[in-house]
């Protein structure tokens, strides 16, 4: 593998909370090395321009007001696949996938349905509104979420006993009572 650099940003919320140590002795402790950091305050627009490309989304607005709320620290990054271990220290960046991964993680059982909800619902579009290439790569992501996240084993996940209630789910065999069957 090659040495690579990336940008990172330690966003408002961390660096209110003075997390900013604690986050970067996970980046060194997973190989990389803040070659640079300043921590600076971004205005709406300057947060604006960065974020540019999501600026047709229905939370441009508001993650623009977010990213200029505190001062951040913009770093930069450098060693091994420093893309990669960046994203994996700091975790998913699709609020969907990190929310569904956390779900996981706590002991609910995959179910896409609930993931695909999940994904429309936080882009404000309707849980139909997804069809042809776009389902099937929400599938795809879906299923590299499940694979890529471990799991706790409970016995039966809240998801899986409200579905069942509204009979989505077949129902699990019910423990037999001790009365005698009526004939």
């Amino acid at each position: 593998m090659a040495t690579q650099r990336t940008f990172s940003i330690i966003k408002p919320d961390a660096t209110k909370r003075n997390l900013t140590g604690a986050i970067n002795a996970k980046l060194e402790a997973a190989g990389l090395r803040i070659i640079a950091q300043k921590r600076i305050q971004l205005t709406k627009a300057q947060a604006g321009v960065f974020y540019a490309v999501h600026k047709e989304r229905p939370f441009y607005d508001e993650l623009c007001e977010f990213m200029a709320s505190e001062p951040v620290v913009v770093q930069v990054l450098e060693g091994e696949s420093a893309i990669a271990k960046n994203r994996e220290v700091m975790g998913a960046t699709n609020p969907a996938d990190a929310a569904y991964a956390r779900l996981l993680a706590s002991g609910h059982k995959p179910h896409f349905i609930a993931y695909y909800a999940m994904v429309m619902g936080l882009q404000g579009r309707p849980w139909n509104d997804c069809q042809g290439k776009e389902k099937e790569d929400l599938r795809a992501r879906f299923d590299a979420l499940k694979s890529a996240t471990p799991t706790k084993e409970k016995s039966r996940s809240e998801i899986e006993a409200a579905l069942d209630a509204i009979g989505v789910v077949k129902r699990k065999a019910q423990p037999t009572s001790s009365r005698p069957e009526k004939k």
